[in-house]
């Protein structure tokens, strides 16, 4: 998605938030709600599903991208048996 510019060059980034509650207006992060809804870290035993969130840092501002990689490893003997990498987008 293109958004438009006060130079008329479209961009990729959306323009900044002049309504938005800053950042030090947040409280403690994460919250007990986050923490709550988080994805929680450990091994999956066979057929188990799990659901959750992830929260990442907040990213450089010079980052248009990001991934998430991910080392999966056998629970029993730790070792490796693959990996994910996940990209995302930063907006």
């Amino acid at each position: 998605m293109t958004y438009p510019s006060s130079n008329s060059v479209p961009t990729t980034r959306p323009p900044p938030c002049y309504t938005c509650t800053p950042a030090i207006d947040l409280g403690t992060l994460p919250s007990p709600d986050m923490l709550r809804q988080a994805f929680t870290e450990g091994p999956l035993e066979d057929g188990q599903i799990r659901k959750g969130f992830l929260y990442f840092e907040q990213p450089l501002r010079t980052d248009d991208h990001v991934t998430l990689k991910v080392k999966l490893v056998d629970g029993a003997t730790g070792e490796p048996v693959g990996s994910m990498s996940v990209p995302f987008d930063v907006l």
